[in-house]
């Protein structure tokens, strides 16, 4: 039984009974519109996010790593920071050359619980700067004013590094997103959290456990130092899979699901 609801769980046909009613349960794992962002990618609107990009960053450090979520605590936002700060630890070298750029509005503002997330996100952000950077450069920064969708791709597509650390999530559709905004050439590394619906279909991506501070911190590394060739063929295989199953095939799936059980009605 299902709660205090008296419904029948049918596992073997994923199936919920409940007062003589059978509901069907089945996963359709959503996507994006593929070509339409690789198209967007050409636009007026792209071009000027990018300059905008490099006007931040005018001397831009050659690592940029970027996050881009809503200030929520299912997306692991301090987990991140804190292993950014043990990778700076770790790893001196890359003082000056790493940069950690997140997007993000904060969200639910009324709510006291997520103004003292998005507090706590401020101060871990102002004492890791403080900890590991100097007068010339600040390893992380935070954008908080809009970035609306297609600008937002000129940031994916600018990234070596995009991190999706959730938690627990849904699909994480920013890990598609900046797959697609790949460019062949010189394509980045996607880090996804092994807890997001994304991971598993993203199997090329570096999973990780956002959990485990010291984990994290090492495969950031992995991926700065990813060889140039492994990059490449990562991507490739990424972006086969996302431009495959884009989401035309999943409203397809959908549709064509409905339609055979309703025809064994």
């Amino acid at each position: 039984m299902v709660g205090d609801l008296e419904a029948k769980l049918v596992e073997e046909h994923s199936a919920i009974q409940y007062h003589g009613h059978t509901t069907l349960v089945r996963p359709f794992p959503i996507s994006i519109d593929y070509e339409g962002i690789r198209r967007d990618l050409e636009t007026p609107e792209v071009a000027a996010e990018t300059v905008a990009l490099r006007h931040m960053f005018p001397n831009r450090p050659p690592i940029l790593a970027l996050g881009v979520d809503r200030i929520d605590y299912t997306k692991g936002i301090p987990d991140r920071l804190q292993a950014i700060d043990r990778f700076l630890e770790q790893h001196p070298d890359y003082h000056g050359r790493f940069v950690y750029l997140g997007i993000g509005m904060p969200s639910r503002t009324d709510l006291p619980a997520y103004q003292r997330l998005w507090a706590g996100i401020r101060e871990q952000v102002d004492a890791v700067n403080a900890k590991h950077g100097t007068a010339s450069w600040k390893p992380i920064h935070y954008v908080t004013r809009p970035i609306y969708h297609p600008n937002i791709l000129a940031y994916l597509a600018q990234a070596d590094l995009c991190i999706v650390s959730a938690l627990h999530d849904g699909m994480n559709l920013v890990a598609k997103e900046f797959i697609a905004a790949q460019p062949d050439e010189n394509p980045g590394v996607l880090m996804l959290s092994e807890f997001t619906g994304a991971a598993r279909e993203l199997r090329d991506a570096l999973l990780m456990n956002p959990y485990d501070v010291a984990g994290f911190a090492e495969t950031i590394r992995k991926a700065i130092e990813m060889p140039l060739e492994e990059r490449r063929e990562r991507c490739r295989r990424l972006q086969v899979w996302v431009r495959e199953h884009d989401i035309y095939r999943w409203a397809r799936a959908g549709l064509r699901e409905m339609v055979q059980v309703r025809q064994h009605v």
